[in-house]
């Protein structure tokens, strides 16, 4: 699968932060809410994006259990 420049733009906004709402990314990425959730389940399709997760703090994570 080639990756195109607006690909790359949603990679790296969901590499920061995978909670980005697809609207708010489409505004960045200057494509419609449609065409980004399209490539989102295209890459995940792929093999591109395996999962979406969280990281914890554990200092926070300790201190509170």
């Amino acid at each position: 699968m080639k990756l195109d420049t607006v690909d790359l733009a949603i990679l790296r906004i969901l590499q920061e932060d995978s909670r980005s709402p697809i609207l708010d990314i489409a505004k960045v990425t200057g494509v419609s809410r449609p065409t980004v959730k399209a490539r989102i389940e295209r890459l995940k399709q792929a093999g591109i994006v395996k999962k979406f997760t969280i990281i914890v703090d554990n200092f926070f994570l300790n201190n509170f259990t």
